[in-house]
């Protein structure tokens, strides 16, 4: 369980992610939670927590200049703010996230994974620690865990047809016609897959090599997938791409 005080002085919202987070993150145990920002700070010192959630403005004063009086800070943060103007500071705290109110469950979800990262060294993701391999080792059987809005979901990597961006999350569409919405970039899917037959074929599109079925000239040109739907390639990737393909 990750030990986590809330700090916020607006009630609702304090209750919001406390809502979220009993209902979605069963790894959190709120230890405590706090209205203003000097008795926040005590309870920081008091209760020794692994992470904190506190919004950045307070009556009482700016959470930037009160966390510089902590030394060290040997707990992960996760700043909350209805103003979108902070994030270069927060970094200054090496902050886990910056998350806009109202807070989305999907992005505090991403969020907590990462502080699991951090604390309990989990399969990272992105990353290949993440790929897990049955015992017989047989590469058509490697998975991946995906975080998912109820919690990860084992995929195997051969069955994974494509990916798309979307935003700040990425589709991962399946042999199965499933498709699977994860909480991070394409381009942290990317990293993730980057020892496997995966390639980025245009900004939004990372496609598995083993399900093109035809490549179609043009400009950049486009794929067509094991699933029959149709992917664009960009100019900059075609001559690359068609290389990899040829390899593969």
């Amino acid at each position: 369980m990750i030990r986590t005080i809330l700090i916020d002085e607006d009630p609702d919202a304090r209750l919001l992610l406390k809502t979220i987070l009993n209902e979605n993150c069963a790894e959190i145990e709120i230890i405590a939670t706090e209205s203003t920002a000097t008795e926040g700070l005590g309870t920081i010192i008091k209760l020794d927590p692994e992470l904190v959630i506190l919004d950045i403005k307070f009556r009482d004063g700016d959470t930037y200049e009160l966390l510089s009086n902590l030394h060290p800070i040997n707990f992960n943060i996760i700043f909350t703010s209805s103003i979108d103007s902070y994030p270069i500071r927060a970094m200054k705290f090496a902050a886990i996230d910056y998350l806009l109110k109202p807070v989305n469950v999907l992005e505090l979800k991403a969020a907590i994974f990462k502080v699991q990262q951090k604390i309990f060294n989990v399969s990272r993701y992105p990353g290949n620690e993440n790929i897990t391999e049955s015992e017989n080792s047989n590469h058509q059987y490697r998975k991946i865990a995906l975080p998912t809005l109820q919690g990860f979901e084992l995929v195997t990597i051969s069955d994974i047809i494509r990916c798309e961006a979307r935003g700040s999350y990425t589709d991962f569409y399946l042999v199965t016609g499933q498709k699977i919405m994860v909480c991070h970039y394409l381009k942290e899917v990317e990293e993730l897959l980057k020892d496997e037959a995966f390639y980025r074929v245009h900004h939004s599109s990372l496609v598995n090599l083993n399900h093109v079925k035809k490549y179609f000239k043009g400009n950049g040109g486009y794929i067509i997938m094991s699933d029959e739907s149709k992917v664009e390639v960009s100019i900059r990737k075609k001559e690359r791409f068609l290389k990899q393909l040829s390899r593969h």
